[in-house]
């Protein structure tokens, strides 16, 4: 079937307004399918941020497990004088008061300088040893576990490197000591860097 003119004229308004409509389903359709890929996107953002921040609060909680775990033996450390700076004069006091109160040692000693222990933790915090030659004479077993324990409750960290006793011969009584020992405190890299 043919058109003519005035059918074509006819038709006219009808043809524009189907191209209008179909031109504006078009436009809705493509602003719809743009403004769910826009949501798409957004909400995949919003995945990211998310999931960075389930890491983030998951690396905050094992920081934190870490910290509590270490503040026990940390705090311990601290409360025994570990750690921070050799308290020296504090163990030469204890040593001479040891002496005063208790003639009968014949109490004698040498305090080494202080060195750093090799391989002991450097990149956290060094350990720093002074050895202790101590020499006296206890009167029995009991009076060597006091010395010792005098000794042990001063600040820092006392590790025996050997102990010699050995009975005092007739008329003399009592025990000789000789004992070497490692005084050891722990010292962070910043003090190690302010002098420490």
């Amino acid at each position: 079937m043919k058109l003519s003119a005035q059918d074509w004229q006819e038709l006219r308004p009808a043809l524009i307004w189907s191209g209008i409509a179909v031109a504006i389903a078009l436009a809705l359709l493509v602003g719809a399918w743009l403004y769910q890929l826009r949501d798409v996107q957004f909400a995949r953002a919003l995945q990211l941020r998310a999931d960075a921040a389930e890491t983030d609060a998951r690396l905050a909680e094992q920081r934190w497990d870490t910290l509590t775990l270490r503040m026990v033996p940390y705090s311990r450390l601290q409360q025994e004088g570990v750690l921070g700076q050799e308290p020296r004069l504090a163990w030469i006091e204890a040593l001479d008061l040891l002496q005063a109160r208790q003639p009968g040692l014949a109490l004698s000693y040498d305090l080494g300088a202080r060195q750093a222990l090799a391989g002991a933790g450097e990149a956290h915090a060094s350990v720093r040893v002074s050895r202790l030659q101590l020499s006296y004479r206890a009167s029995d077993e009991l009076q060597y576990s006091r010395v010792t324990a005098q000794l042990q409750s001063q600040p820092g960290r006392l590790l025996p490197r050997h102990c010699t006793l050995l009975r005092l011969l007739p008329p003399q009584t009592g025990i000789s000591v000789e004992c070497e020992y490692d005084w050891a405190t722990m010292v962070s890299p910043q003090a190690q860097e302010g002098g420490g």
